[in-house]
């Protein structure tokens, strides 16, 4: 099963001065295991 992309924002301190902010999409894909739970197989994302 795969999920609908999502929206992320990823906001890094350099040097703890400076704020770098960068905003992309998601996708996560679901497998459904033998005991009918989900587990996840593979998580990404790419900043825009």
């Amino acid at each position: 099963m795969i999920q609908p992309p999502g929206v992320m924002s990823l906001i890094l301190l350099l040097m703890g001065k400076r704020r770098l902010i960068k905003h992309g999409k998601s996708i996560v894909v679901w497998r459904r295991q033998k005991d009918g739970s989900l587990k996840i197989t593979a998580d990404t994302f790419n900043s825009d």
